[in-house]
């Protein structure tokens, strides 16, 4: 029976086993040394997870994070502040636009009681006038704040260049509009679209700048029962 030797240079020991450590088949006084080794290697590691504790427990390591965290948040403090302004000057805008066109109306009012006369008509269209104001203030002052959030809400779902058919007629479409829960497309249609305006029938706000005389609202309703359909 041929006796194998062990691997270790110059060791003329018979091997006793194969050591997992080197992959070689040495003595049993070599695989006690290699033993030693491994144990040896074990008191680094720990020291360099006790280095990392260390790190990790110190505050003054975390401070250049936290630093930057902090600054992460001030900016959007300030995004927050900036939008806030910009949505209060907006409603400050819309009063003092809506408080005008009251004005205006009550210039109007006092010249016919000046003149002493007044038409049918001129007093038709002052009370209609008169209900779409009542109705804008009542969301300006009451409502705004919802009414705001929902406008945000306009979504892009589908190209800009999309077209709506309706009936016969065919739309440009301008984007949905989330209103008072419920949702509708604003569309836009030359030549004018008779009977119709740029406002919203549920809050009588214009969702979306167009020309008076070319838009409609087409509530999504419409399109659950099929009567629009999408051409490509």
């Amino acid at each position: 029976m041929v006796t194998t030797i062990c691997s270790i240079q110059d060791c003329k020991r018979a091997a006793t086993c194969l050591c997992l450590h080197c992959e070689k088949n040495i003595c049993s006084k070599h695989f006690n040394e290699h033993q030693m080794e491994i144990y040896n290697e074990l008191l680094p590691l720990s020291d360099r997870l006790n280095e990392l504790k260390m790190i990790l427990r110190d505050k003054e390591s975390r401070n250049e994070p936290l630093t930057k965290l902090k600054m992460w948040r001030d900016k959007k403090y300030e995004e927050i502040d900036c939008e806030y302004n910009e949505k209060v000057q907006e409603y400050e805008n819309k009063i003092i636009e809506k408080d005008q066109e009251v004005s205006q109306v009550i210039k109007r009012i006092e010249e016919l009681i000046g003149d002493g006369e007044a038409s049918f008509d001129q007093i038709k269209q002052l009370k209609k006038e008169i209900e779409t104001m009542e109705d804008q203030v009542k969301i300006l002052t009451r409502e705004e704040q919802t009414h705001i959030s929902l406008k945000k809400k306009i979504s892009d779902e589908k190209p800009s260049k999309a077209t709506i058919q309706l009936g016969d007629l065919k739309y440009s479409y301008l984007g949905k509009v989330i209103c008072n829960g419920e949702a509708n497309y604003a569309l836009e249609r030359e030549p004018s679209v008779t009977d119709h305006d740029e406002l919203c029938a549920h809050c009588r706000f214009m969702h979306i700048p167009v020309k008076g005389d070319r838009a409609i609202h087409v509530f999504c309703e419409l399109l659950r029962q099929g009567l629009i359909i999408l051409v490509e």
